[in-house]
């Protein structure tokens, strides 16, 4: 059984949450110092997507040559668009960025393989990201791919 908090969230989530945003915050500071990171020093590259391919950047784009396919991802069925994320040695991926104003619902499909479907809003273009890894469990990358719903039924 999971744990979960007064509001309902699971608490797994919320702490992998917590510790990325704490490892993106020492990137982003240029802290290398191990002991304020967790342990371990960390590269702007490998935990501020945001910085390194420009901040508000929007369309098809990613960091560590990790992409999304197909990009841009156009929604115009119930059944939804399977998107791949694709890069040198990636082998799965999660969601790192979902869509907002509910545009869309994206659901892992497979290690590396998504469901994006519709939401209960049509429009867009929304941005979503996926953060990529390797056989060692290491972060490859980030890629990301507008969406847009004109599924409207």
């Amino acid at each position: 059984m999971e744990a979960r908090d007064e509001n309902g969230t699971r608490r797994a989530r919320t702490e992998k949450l917590t510790m990325r945003l704490s490892k993106i915050a020492c990137a982003v500071i240029g802290l290398a110092v191990t002991t304020a990171c967790g342990g371990v020093a960390h590269s702007l590259d490998s935990y501020a997507p945001s910085a390194a391919v420009g901040a508000g950047k929007t369309g098809c784009h990613g960091t560590g040559h990790v992409r999304v396919e197909p990009c841009p991802i156009t929604i115009r069925g119930k059944r939804g668009v399977i998107a791949s994320v694709r890069g040198p040695g990636v082998v799965k991926a999660y969601v790192y960025e979902t869509c907002d104003d509910g545009i869309c619902i994206v659901k892992q499909h497979g290690a590396a393989k998504f469901k994006v479907q519709g939401g209960y809003n049509c429009g867009g273009p929304v941005q979503i990201g996926f953060e990529a890894w390797d056989s060692q469990n290491q972060s490859v990358g980030y890629g990301y791919a507008p969406v847009t719903n004109n599924f409207c039924p």
